[in-house]
């Protein structure tokens, strides 16, 4: 978006106040959409908390899973966490971009494409942008928003019933009185319920408001992203800059001119992340200045990327790469054959059928091997084939390492499994404007994971089974004999 769009989207709100109330549209009944709204970005909110994304870098880092199925490229892994968290916001404000073009103020009805690029540098976002404090009270708002819109929506199920409930009876010539006015008065107290939440509820607030909480809450968010993943060498960059300030102003007076320069400098890259006009900065990141000074001042992280000098070429700035192509999945992935939810339920059959190997029924055996893939069942059959052949004795110590070695596979495997069923859920729990709280994203699943790799693992665990399961009866009576 333009400069001038941006600079006349502040000025305009210092004339709001000029349009009534009367004249401003209310929300009503697209309180529930307003709520999915608020909790997708509540979720959000809550992955850039810190201790979320620290807890994110550690299971990144030390992920069997992950790494083993998915990616042991920290900064690749990291590129799927901000391609996911960005298109979640890209999914709002396209919502909030239609819903703006029912508010009273103009202002809000061109809002499309506004986070089409939601990383490049514009100083005129800054002024929407919510302090940290401001934007804690702004979320726990909309926490209560969507508890209370939840809560209405039940409510307003349990009216219905009762009006139901109500005009039956009154139907009902030979009804007693009393039982009548019982369910009168039940549904008397239960529309006084329903007007109250809806007070309390996004219901009876403008598109205005509205729409104005969710657009600024998306450029904080925005900015939060850009911070936490973004801005990693915020510091040593800046000590570059400054150092250059200081090795090219000698004098006194160029040292004065210096040191506002600095503070400028600091002020721009601690509000939005803009790098000031340096001229030898801009020789080094280019090639042109081979200062060993100035050699720790490229930046390393992939995430960073020098635009162009298309509108400045004095200015350089450096932006978080979106990169939504990667959220896609490459062929070879779960998630892009559309297999990820199925192997997850496998695998937690699995588990679950490995805990009690013994009680295996011939119905649990046939549900299984009813969910296998085709090529699932061919490594299957040419695996037991093998193990037929050349352990045909197995004794049962041997079952007992088998089991071993398929319980460690759970360990790091199951979770994985688990992650996806969970992601999936929550996605159509938000449909009814309850709020996530386990903010787990894909790369925390199977859908990146390689498909070869992933049913490399499942054959290996369903051999396991297969033979423990076969001797497990043994082992169990084995052990049920030893103890008398």
């Amino acid at each position: 978006m333009t400069d001038s769009w941006f600079s006349n989207f502040w000025r305009s709100s210092s004339m709001r106040k000029s349009i009534s109330e009367e004249d401003k549209a209310v929300i009503g009944i697209s309180a529930f959409e307003i709520a999915s709204l608020m909790s997708k970005v509540l979720n959000v909110w809550y992955c850039l908390r810190v201790n979320q994304v620290i807890h994110l870098k550690e299971e990144i880092k030390h992920s069997i899973g992950i790494r083993k199925l998915v990616s042991d490229d920290e900064d690749h892994l990291i590129d799927l966490a901000v391609a996911e968290i960005t298109q979640n916001v890209q999914y709002v404000a396209k919502s909030v971009a239609r819903l703006g073009k029912r508010c009273s103020d103009p202002v809000y009805h061109f809002l499309e494409g506004v986070f089409d690029e939601p990383f490049e540098i514009d100083l005129n976002w800054s002024v929407w942008i919510y302090k940290v404090k401001k934007m804690e009270r702004k979320v726990k708002k909309m926490e209560r928003f969507v508890a209370v819109t939840a809560q209405l929506h039940q409510e307003l199920e349990i009216l219905a019933h009762y009006e139901q409930d109500h005009r039956r009876i009154e139907g009902n010539m030979n009804v007693n009185q009393m039982k009548l006015l019982e369910i009168r008065q039940k549904v008397l107290w239960q529309r006084q319920e329903v007007n109250y939440l809806r007070e309390s509820s996004p219901w009876i607030r403008t598109y205005d408001y509205t729409v104005r909480l969710l657009l600024r809450s998306l450029f904080t968010v925005v900015e939060r992203i850009k911070r936490t993943f973004g801005l990693i060498q915020q510091k040593s960059v800046l000590d570059c800059l400054l150092a250059i300030h200081q090795s090219e102003n000698s004098s006194s007076l160029d040292q004065m001119r210096s040191k506002k320069k600095q503070s400028k400098l600091h002020f721009q890259l601690k509000n939005m992340g803009l790098l000031y006009n340096v001229e030898s900065f801009k020789e080094c990141i280019t090639g042109r200045n081979e200062s060993p000074i100035l050699s720790s001042c490229k930046p390393t992280n992939n995430m960073f990327q020098k635009e162009d000098y298309v509108n400045d070429p004095q200015r350089i700035t450096f932006v978080l790469v979106y990169k939504p192509k990667l959220l896609d999945g490459s062929p070879s992935t779960l998630g892009h054959l559309a297999l990820a939810n199925l192997y997850a339920n496998i695998i937690i059959l699995i588990e679950k059928l490995s805990n009690y190997p013994q009680y295996i029924s011939p119905e649990a055996r046939e549900d299984l091997y009813s969910m296998l893939t085709t090529s699932i069942r061919a490594s299957l059959r040419a695996k037991l084939k093998f193990f037929d052949r050349t352990c045909s004795g197995l004794s049962s110590f041997v079952a007992s390492e088998l089991s071993s070695q398929l319980k460690r596979k759970l360990e790091w495997l199951a979770p994985l499994a688990h992650n996806m069923i969970k992601w999936q859920s929550e996605r159509n729990i938000e449909k009814q404007g309850m709020i996530q709280k386990t903010n787990i994203l894909l790369l925390q699943t199977l859908y990146f994971a390689d498909q070869v790799k992933t049913e490399t693992d499942i054959v290996e665990l369903l051999t396991g089974l297969t033979y423990i399961s076969r001797f497990g009866r043994e082992i169990n009576d084995k052990a049920l004999f030893d103890s008398h």
